[in-house]
C-alpha cells in the first residue's frame, strides 16, 4: 500500500517545476503524503521519513541519479517521462495527473540487475544500474586491457577502452558499441571493447555472479564512467553482479517486446 511517496525531478526539463507543483497537488488531494521534493542536483531530503514510492520526472539519467535512493530505502521507482527516450521513465504525466492511482497502485515491478564495484575508489559509487565504462584518455592512442574472468585471463586486446554493462544497460551505450539486446529479466551481465583493434574480440555475455577484473598495461590509467558520471582515473578496476536489485515500477500493460520495437524501432524494415 503506498501511502508515501517522494518526487525526484530534473530542475532542467522545461515547465518541470510547474509539473512537479501540480503533480504534489494532485497526490495530496487525493490522500497520499508527499514526503520530500528535491531534485537531481540537491538530494535533500532534510531528515523527512522515508516514501513507499519514488516519483522521478525526468529522462532515463534521472532514473539513473535515483538509485542511491532507491536502495538506501529498498523502494521502487516511478519514472514520468519528462525527457526523449523513454526507456525507464515508463509513466505519462498527464495520466498520473489525471488518474494517479495508475502509477500509485497500479504498476508491475521489473526487478533489475546491479553491477557491483568491489573495493570503489573513494567518491565512486559502489553499484550501478546501466553501465561502468573505463576508456583511454583524450589524446591517447588505445590501451592493452586484460580482462580476467573468475580467475582466468583473456588475450591482452588493444581497444579504447572497456564497458561492463547491465541487462538494462544493454539498450544503451553498450548498443552503440555492437553489444546484444538483453531482455531485463535476465540475470547477466555483458562486457564491451570499444573500437577493440581485432574483430576476434566480440562481446561477452556472462553470469551475473562472475567476478570479473579489468586491468590496463602500459604508463597510463583508464577513465572511469559509472553510469554516465565520470570519476577519477583507474589502473585496475573489479566488480560482479549485485545481489540487489533495482526495482522499476512499470504500467501493467508494458511488455519489453513492445517497447523495444516503439523505441528502437527492432525489426521494423524501411
Amino acid at each position: 500500500m503506498i501511502q508515501r511517496v517522494g518526487i525526484f525531478f530534473n530542475p532542467h526539463k522545461h515547465k518541470v517545476f510547474e509539473s512537479v507543483e501540480r503533480l504534489k497537488q494532485v497526490l495530496e488531494g487525493r490522500g497520499t503524503e508527499v514526503s520530500f521534493v528535491t531534485s537531481t542536483e540537491s538530494h535533500d531530503m532534510n531528515g523527512d521519513p522515508p516514501p513507499d514510492l519514488l516519483l522521478v520526472l525526468g529522462g532515463d539519467g534521472s532514473v539513473l541519479r535515483s538509485l542511491p535512493m532507491a536502495l538506501r530505502w529498498n523502494v521502487p521507482v516511478a519514472g514520468i517521462h519528462f525527457g526523449k527516450f523513454g526507456f525507464l521513465t515508463r509513466f505519462e504525466l498527464a495520466k498520473v495527473l489525471e488518474d494517479p492511482d495508475c502509477c500509485l497502485h497500479g504498476f508491475c515491478l521489473s526487478p533489475r540487475q546491479l553491477l557491483r564495484i568491489i573495493d570503489p575508489a573513494q567518491g565512486v559509487p559502489e553499484y550501478a544500474l546501466n553501465d561502468v565504462v573505463l576508456h583511454r584518455p583524450i589524446g591517447l592512442n588505445t590501451l592493452e586491457f586484460v580482462l580476467q574472468v573468475d580467475g582466468g585471463y583473456l588475450e591482452p586486446v588493444q581497444a579504447d577502452g572497456v564497458l561492463i554493462s547491465t541487462p538494462t544497460g544493454s539498450t544503451a551505450y553498450a548498443l552503440s558499441a555492437g553489444g546484444a539486446v538483453i531482455f531485463p529479466q535476465a540475470k547477466v551481465l555483458q562486457v564491451t571493447f570499444l573500437a577493440p583493434h581485432t574483430i576476434a574480440m566480440r562481446p561477452l555475455v556472462l553470469d551475473a555472479a562472475s567476478h570479473v577484473t579489468i586491468l590496463v598495461n602500459g604508463p597510463r590509467p583508464m577513465h572511469l564512467a559509472v553510469d554516465g558520471l565520470a570519476f577519477d582515473e583507474v589502473r585496475q578496476l573489479s566488480l560482479t553482479g549485485a545481489q540487489q536489485t533495482f526495482q522499476l515500477a512499470c504500467p501493467q500493460e508494458d511488455t519489453h517486446p513492445q517497447i523495444l520495437v516503439q523505441k528502437l524501432f527492432l525489426g521494423k524494415r524501411g
